[in-house]
């Protein structure tokens, strides 16, 4: 006896049709979110690499690489033109860039004048220029040259910590940069917290007092188009705070005058503005990336965390100090 195949109701095929455009709805978001996880892990690989280059630049050098570099004289601006190194400029011979470091002349020829700085060096261009892999995060792609002076200079999207609280030049930052520059009255620090990087010093490892596993060394940026955030060899672009939580609402600040000469370019998600006193000791910048909730960052004992936007401020100023003998915390 034959029995007939029965044929698809109109219901059914229905069903089978919305199930198909459920499933081919669904994905769009799971093909996305499968790439936001991918780049953040290669994120975090290249802060890896970076709290490793920090922790080999310790067994060479004492120390970790100084913040910014400012050679200058007592109460003074600099004589000779090695001005501005940044702690990522130092670090490039332990992050598979020592050719690169060795090619660069940190001390031009005399008579260019200190503002030209060794980064608007000629000869230095095809460096600052250069692409180094280890400071490219696949998040935030839309990274284009910066041309300081005649030089066009690559980006970055990590930066190091320069201060807790906010007040960017702490006091034992060598005498002539913080009398330069002071704290007060802008922007007083009475309990001159430390961060891992700062003005002309070179903190060794028995200065983190808070220890290595609670303090962090560095963090995300947006390196937004045509502007110095994100610049990984000028001083404003190698440096964030923690006064204010990652992705902050708030505005990084930035010198007003800056704003007319690419200071400043407001982006929703890193927002600026210029403000007219602004000195070294209350410039501002958060730590800031295109990751959803959050920024990546490292230890000075080289682990990779992911510090989430509603972090508790306290706890994220108390991982930036590496002296203010706060209790350890995991709460992050």
């Amino acid at each position: 006896m034959m029995h007939r195949r029965r044929a698809f109701t109109v219901v059914e095929l229905v069903v089978v049709i919305a199930t198909i455009g459920v499933l081919i709805a669904l994905v769009p978001p799971a093909v996305q979110a499968v790439r936001e996880s991918s780049r953040r892990s290669a994120c975090a690989h290249n802060l890896q690499k970076i709290g490793t280059g920090l922790a080999a630049h310790v067994q060479a050098k004492q120390a970790l690489p100084m913040g910014v570099y400012w050679n200058s004289p007592p109460g003074g601006k600099p004589t000779v033109d090695n001005a501005r190194v940044t702690w990522l400029v130092y670090l490039l011979p332990f992050v598979e860039s020592a050719a690169l470091f060795d090619s660069l002349v940190l001390v031009p020829p005399a008579g260019l004048g200190w503002e030209s700085m060794t980064m608007n060096y000629p000869p230095n261009g095809p460096v600052m220029g250069s692409t180094i892999a280890a400071y490219q995060c696949p998040a935030d792609p839309g990274r284009k040259p910066l041309v300081h002076g005649a030089t066009p200079g690559s980006r970055s999207n990590y930066v190091g910590c320069f201060s807790p609280d906010g007040t960017m030049v702490e006091r034992s930052a060598w005498d002539s940069r913080y009398a330069f520059d002071p704290g007060p009255p802008n922007n007083p620090s009475p309990t001159d917290f430390r961060a891992a990087f700062n003005w002309n010093v070179a903190h060794p490892l028995d200065h983190v007092r808070d220890g290595t596993a609670h303090t962090i060394a560095a963090a995300e940026t947006i390196a937004v188009d045509d502007e110095y955030r994100g610049t990984w060899w000028h001083e404003w672009g190698a440096q964030y705070s923690h006064s204010r939580p990652p992705n902050s609402t708030l505005p990084d600040e930035v010198a007003e005058w800056t704003v007319k000469h690419r200071g400043c370019n407001s982006i929703p998600e890193a927002p600026c503005m210029g403000r007219p006193d602004y000195q070294w000791s209350n410039c501002n910048f958060a730590a800031r990336s295109r990751h959803a909730g959050g920024v990546n960052g490292v230890m000075l004992d080289g682990a990779v965390k992911f510090f989430g936007d509603g972090i508790d401020l306290a706890v994220w100023r108390a991982i930036a100090s590496i002296d203010g003998g706060e209790p350890p915390t995991a709460d992050f």
